[in-house]
């Protein structure tokens, strides 16, 4: 029996005890009347916020391009208008409750554990797919193990070097290397020190070490 097949059922067993959640929440750019319900990136980067008036935008970014929420009236149906009121039209989700269906219709086709939160908001629960990745990664050798000293404060039993030949076999913890990234996502900084084949992990934004020791955050 190979080291990566003797470790199986017990990694099955690790990651069983927590489950992997996605949380997508998804991006609408329009404002509607006065006010700002939603700033896209370049606008946030000027110092525009949601909730700010039309007035305060232009002020912050001259070279801001507004685009209204669609409304109707008693008389006319959901449209993008060029001058709506709101003394006379309504505002319609109508586009945006369209749009949403047919995002939560392909996570609900990638992922059928998902639950819908709200029109753009949804909770995906990947467990398996995790699972089955990381399973990947254990028979092609891809994963690093930390030392005793590495991990001696995440209380976990690491392996000895004669563990394969003793009734017990103790499962180690895995070394879990993260990709540095800015907050806005825009720079990549591979954490030196992967060995060859190993995976990129995740995102590491402000402060947090760039190495880490545990299964949870391997599922992640």
């Amino acid at each position: 029996m190979t080291v990566s097949e003797a470790y199986r059922p017990l990694v099955v067993d690790e990651l069983a005890r927590s489950r992997a959640i996605i949380h997508i929440d998804l991006d609408c750019f329009y404002c509607q009347w006065q006010g700002l319900v939603a700033v896209n990136y370049p606008a946030r980067d000027r110092g525009v916020k949601r909730l700010d008036t039309v007035a305060e935008a232009r002020e912050k970014c001259p070279e801001i391009k507004f685009v209204h929420v669609a409304t109707f009236t008693d008389t006319s149906p959901p449209a993008y208008y060029p001058s709506p009121s709101p003394t006379t039209h309504k505002v319609s989700l109508d586009e945006y409750r369209r749009a949403s269906r047919k995002i939560m219709d392909v996570a609900r086709r990638l992922c059928p554990t998902m639950s819908k939160a709200s029109i753009d908001e949804a909770y995906l629960d990947v467990s398996e797919v995790v699972k089955d990745e990381i399973l990947r990664d254990l028979e092609r050798e891809h994963l690093e193990w930390a030392s005793s000293e590495e991990a001696a404060w995440a209380n976990d039993a690491l392996i000895s070097a004669d563990a394969l030949t003793e009734p017990t076999l103790m499962l180690p913890v895995p070394i879990v290397r993260w990709i540095a990234m800015s907050r806005k996502g825009k720079e990549r900084e591979p954490v030196s020190g992967s060995l060859p084949g190993m995976t990129d992990f995740g995102i590491l934004v402000g402060d947090a070490p760039p190495v880490s020791y545990s299964w949870g955050d391997l599922q992640l």
